[in-house]
């Protein structure tokens, strides 16, 4: 993947004069407005600005490269490496939840060439992007799909790799005055089942998910992982790790799993070690747009 040159910013003006390089001062000025919408926006709760800011990055092949190189190529390496390091985990048939422009996709496809991917995103521009990526890098083993997961055909997967997603794949709270990380944990456990469930249905009885999420190692982590394990999931020994990467100069932590079918266990997430922090108040306006009104 070297020739999309994923050049990481550290100084958020230089992400601007880069992305001023590639669409135009006019077009980037769109653009930047847009994100800095999104970013008071999300401060209220607000997630609504996410649709124009994936359709104006995915504008076209360059734009959206360049953003995704610009904001999250560190990150993506690192998932790259740590999907290397699991690589036993991934079988013939392959599908991948959120796919966005292909850049993973066709990460995948290289690492995998006898595999058939199958990546579905539900942004319709981006899988634009993703199949003219495809064509550029000469991947033959993917198709791209524009669709929920809920609408695509039932079938079983070797290996589904569900990537900073489940924000995107949730159910509301209705007990927003909750505190303490197990109290929220059930919280977010409901939230998180449907989602949970969905993925399930794909998996053959013998294959693996793979999911990376933006938790923290909090709440909301710990809900994912019961959701997960309600639906049949349960971690694989040493499948959990932490991909600790910088976007746009700020750490960017992510919680990375390796599950599998199985009989849940009263020990099966205490296994893990992990040491849950108390981090989440729901009362702050971020969350209101997690919250039934």
């Amino acid at each position: 993947m070297a020739e999309l040159r994923l050049r990481p910013v550290e100084d958020p003006r230089k992400f601007v004069s880069r992305m001023q390089s590639v669409m135009g001062m006019s077009k980037a000025g769109k653009l930047i407005d847009a994100l800095n919408r999104r970013a008071k926006a999300h401060e209220k709760g607000d997630s609504s600005c996410d649709e124009l800011i994936y359709e104006l990055k995915n504008a076209d092949l360059l734009t959206s490269t360049t953003m995704t190189g610009a904001t999250e190529g560190e990150t993506l390496k690192s998932i790259f490496t740590w999907v290397c390091d699991n690589r036993e985990y991934f079988g013939e048939n392959i599908l991948e939840v959120g796919c966005e422009n292909g850049i993973i996709t066709c990460f995948l496809a290289r690492q995998f060439p006898e595999a058939k991917i199958t990546a579905v995103d539900r942004c319709a521009p981006a899988i634009e992007v993703a199949k003219l990526l495809a064509q550029r890098l000469n991947v033959t083993n993917a198709e791209f799909i524009c669709c929920e997961l809920s609408e695509l055909p039932r079938r079983k997967y070797d290996t589904l790799l569900s990537s900073r997603v489940a924000h995107e794949n949730h159910a509301l709270i209705s007990s927003p005055a909750v505190k303490g990380v197990e109290a929220q944990a059930e919280l977010f456990k409901g939230c998180f089942s449907e989602y949970a469930s969905l993925l399930a249905e794909f998996i053959g009885e013998e294959g693996s998910l793979l999911s990376v999420e933006r938790t923290g190692r909090t709440s909301l982590f710990a809900g994912w992982l019961y959701a997960l394990e309600e639906a049949g999931l349960v971690p694989c020994e040493g499948g959990y790790a932490e991909i600790n990467s910088r976007e746009l100069g700020s750490p960017a932590n992510f919680q990375a799993l390796v599950l599998r079918h199985g009989a849940v266990s009263a020990d099966a997430l205490s296994s893990l070690g992990i040491v849950f922090e108390d981090k989440i108040d729901l009362s702050l306006k971020a969350w209101k747009s997690w919250m039934r009104t």
